[in-house]
């Protein structure tokens, strides 16, 4: 009988990562964006998006233990709080919830992955070698980063909450082998993966080639980031056979085009980012509802999670992964398929020059 895993995330770019990676491993794999009432709504892994990342901190803790409740008994082999790499959000405060709610005693977490260059070692996060301080997510609009030290950036609370340096993928798979089956285990892709390697037994993955199939249709991008990786697509995008419409033009105006990236005007305020995001759900609703879309991909967490909320989209297939944290998931019911990542990465070739 394979073991029966539930992952908890903050967003819903961070949920599609780790749901991707679960069908990488053959594993039957669904996501939800509502309560979970009963194991048997999962397989092998639930994965579920509490979309809580911006709430305060006693309001997330108090909507993690909401949505869990009714999970407090069952049989789960694992549990695992997927947080951002970077620790934005509130990742201390969620996890205490979890704690609470699963009588968990202890909790591991190792939020980066040494395989996109991002490390704590001697508690200080890097990406790429430079402190955390001293890149991008010190701009962030919504958690900007204003120190590198890792114990900082997870705040101060339950020793119980233990935080792992980690350099490298091989001592996250050290740390992942010293599996404690009495703790909720967290942290970011490369530490889930891991466990998947050496708990779950799988010494190695299923590749899936499926996907090339759908980059031919009518796509449509909705750009809700303000990252370098975003900024870059945008300016790329007419080079790449995609026609660029910024937020407020003309909506039957698209249906000329194949490929349309929609985005937001770098001069708006951060501090309308809430505003701006259910802007772009609703345009993004106007565009489903009055002309074919076969694939709709979308960067930015919090954007996906508008998007999903306005079309009604709680639960969601996971059809594969393009790369690593790209991932391709089928709306319950009708729609199109759907493509999700965070802002920070980039889109993959297969889809940009399709």
């Amino acid at each position: 009988m394979n073991r029966r895993t539930l992952v908890i995330a903050d967003d819903l770019t961070g949920a599609a990562e780790i749901a991707g990676i679960a069908a990488r491993y053959g594993l039957s794999t669904r996501l939800l964006r509502t309560p979970a009432s009963s194991v048997e709504e999962m397989s092998d892994v639930l994965v579920v998006d509490t979309d809580s990342r911006s709430l305060p901190p006693a309001d997330a803790a108090a909507k993690v233990k909401r949505f869990f409740a009714r999970l407090s008994e069952q049989p789960f082999d694992l549990i695992y709080k997927k947080t951002d790499s970077v620790l934005r959000g509130n990742v201390r405060a969620e996890i205490e919830a979890l704690m609470s709610v699963f009588s968990r005693s202890a909790a591991l977490l190792l939020p980066q992955n040494p395989s996109r260059g991002r490390t704590i070692e001697g508690g200080v996060y890097r990406i790429g070698g430079a402190p955390l301080d001293q890149t991008s997510f010190a701009h962030d609009p919504d958690h900007p980063t204003q120190t590198s030290i890792a114990a900082d950036l997870l705040g101060a609370g339950s020793e119980d909450v233990r935080l792992l340096d980690a350099s490298t993928v091989e001592q996250v798979g050290r740390h992942a082998s010293n599996f404690i089956p009495n703790a909720i285990h967290a942290g970011g892709a490369d530490f889930f993966e891991a466990l998947l390697s050496s708990w779950h037994g799988f010494s190695t993955r299923i590749e899936n080639h499926g996907l090339k199939t759908h980059t031919t249709g009518r796509t449509i991008f909705i750009c809700g980031s303000t990252s370098d990786a975003c900024r870059s697509f945008i300016t790329d995008a007419p080079n790449n056979g995609i026609a660029i419409m910024r937020m407020g033009g003309r909506i039957d105006a698209l249906v000329d085009y194949l490929r349309v990236a929609v985005f937001v005007d770098e001069t708006i305020d951060p501090r309308r980012a809430t505003t701006v995001r259910e802007t772009l759900a609703e345009v993004t609703h106007r565009i489903l509802s009055s002309q074919p879309v076969d694939l709709l991909c979308m960067e930015g967490g919090a954007t996906a999670a508008s998007v999903c909320e306005r079309m009604g989209w709680s639960t969601l297939d996971v059809v594969g992964e393009f790369m690593p944290g790209v991932v391709c998931l089928q709306p319950e019911g009708a729609g199109p398929q759907i493509v999700v990542k965070p802002g920070s990465y980039a889109w993959p070739a297969s889809l940009v020059r399709a």
